[in-house]
C-alpha cells in the first residue's frame, strides 16, 4: 500500500514537472517556459546550433499567453557559431556554460538587469571587450576563463558577492 503510494506520487510529481517545464521555438530560438509565473528561459537548440547575430525579444507569446524572458539557461549557446547576442533589459540571469566554448562570439551585451553570471558562463568565447553592469550581485567561478582577450570594463565591485577567482582575474588583468 505505501509502495503503491509513493509510487503515485513520484509520477504526479513527474507529470507536474514536465507540464511545468515546456521547451518551445518561437522565431528560430528555443525557450524553456515557466507556466506558473509566465517567465521563460533561453535553452538550448535540441537539433543543432544557433549561429549569426541573435536578439533575444524581451517576450515571447505562446498560445495567446505572454512569457517574460529573464535567463540564458545553461548550455544554451554552448559552442554556437553566433558571432553577437543582443539581450533585453529583462535577463537577470546568465546561467552556468550559458555561451560556453563560443570561439566565434565577439560581443555580448549584458544588460543593467542582470544580476547574476554563472560559472564558467562566458568561458573559451572569443570576446574582445564586454561592460559588466552595476547590477551584478554574483559572477560565478571561471565566469570568463580562456577569454584571453577579453577587456572588462567594472562599473562596481564593491559589497559584490564576486568569487574568489574572479577577485584573481581582476587582479591579474
Amino acid at each position: 500500500m505505501i509502495r503503491n503510494v509513493l509510487l503515485s506520487l513520484i509520477l504526479g510529481l513527474n507529470s507536474f514537472v514536465c507540464v511545468n517545464a515546456e521547451k518551445i521555438e518561437v522565431d528560430g530560438i528555443y525557450y524553456v517556459l515557466n507556466n506558473t509565473d509566465n517567465t521563460a528561459s533561453v535553452a538550448e537548440h535540441p537539433g543543432g546550433f544557433y549561429s549569426g547575430e541573435m536578439t533575444i525579444p524581451q517576450s515571447i507569446v505562446v498560445d495567446n499567453v505572454s512569457y517574460k524572458v529573464v535567463s540564458i539557461s545553461s548550455f544554451a549557446f554552448k559552442e554556437a557559431d553566433v558571432t553577437s547576442v543582443t539581450l533585453p533589459n529583462t535577463i537577470v540571469e546568465i546561467k552556468n556554460d550559458a555561451f560556453a566554448s563560443c570561439k566565434k562570439l565577439k560581443g555580448v551585451n549584458i544588460p543593467e538587469s542582470v544580476r547574476i553570471i554563472g560559472d564558467r558562463a562566458l568561458s573559451y568565447t572569443g570576446i574582445t571587450s564586454l561592460r559588466l553592469p552595476a547590477s551584478l550581485d554574483s559572477i560565478g567561478i571561471y565566469a570568463f576563463l580562456q577569454a584571453k582577450t577579453l577587456n572588462l570594463c567594472i562599473t562596481v565591485l564593491q559589497n559584490r558577492k564576486l568569487s574568489s577567482a574572479v577577485h584573481l582575474l581582476l587582479l591579474l588583468w
